[in-house]
């Protein structure tokens, strides 16, 4: 039996990850590397038991054909494998949502005919802002309704950084939601205060029936990743 680690080449062995066109759809992005994460996770607690390693055999019977995966390779591969899909999510999600939370120049604010709506021009600033926050977590809430997260740290982990973009969200909105900058949908552009958008954070993969299912026969239902 061959050694695995020193027989293969060196570019079949770096860690997995996942590349996509400029043009990929955010939502598509985040679907699969919630996919490669959990597999990732599903391995490592299941094949990963073997602490003898693997034996993988290739094509034939022959001792040639016959690779020893050595278990802390095995381990090290899946482990960087879901970190990069951690990190491959939190770029589709958590940095989409803190693109929209950057600074606005209160003080170069102008108003309609004196009174308490802003500019068009004024107003357009804190419309995007706040409209595709609302538009983006609104298309994460619906894209991630079945989908399960099969380890719990990991989806304690994601939800964490949700709560910290959450965090920078409630100081974006106690300090402009007060402007009024839409004169016919303010109402649409804050329709996720801080407590709602929590909310759908904190439901996020929030799926119990597969999770009871799962307790019982370790297995990955229908729409778990």
């Amino acid at each position: 039996t061959r050694d695995f680690e020193n027989t293969y080449s060196r570019s079949t062995r770096q860690p997995f990850s996942l590349s996509y066109p400029r043009d990929c759809p955010a939502r598509l992005q985040a679907r699969r590397n919630l996919f490669l994460c959990s597999n990732a996770c599903y391995l490592i607690k299941g094949l990963g038991e073997k602490r003898d390693g693997l034996k993988v055999v290739e094509g034939s019977d022959e001792e040639d054909d016959t690779f020893h995966i050595p278990d802390t390779w095995f381990h090290d591969m899946l482990g960087n494998m879901r970190e990069r899909a951690i990190e491959g999510y939190g770029r589709a999600t958590w940095g989409a949502l803190r693109g929209f939370l950057t600074e606005v120049d209160e003080g170069a604010f102008k108003y309609q005919g004196g009174g308490a709506l802003l500019s068009l021009e004024s107003g357009r600033q804190l419309k995007s802002r706040f409209g595709g926050f609302a538009d983006t977590l609104q298309e994460m809430q619906e894209y991630s309704l079945g989908l399960h997260v099969y380890s719990p740290e990991v989806k304690a982990r994601i939800r964490a950084e949700g709560f910290k973009v959450c965090d920078e969200y409630t100081t974006f909105f106690n300090r402009y939601s007060r402007y009024q900058f839409s004169k016919k949908k303010q109402e649409e552009y804050l329709r996720y205060p801080p407590i709602v958008a929590r909310s759908v954070i904190e439901e996020l993969f929030n799926t119990k029936g597969i999770e009871e299912e799962e307790g019982r026969d370790g297995l990955s239902g229908e729409g778990t990743l």
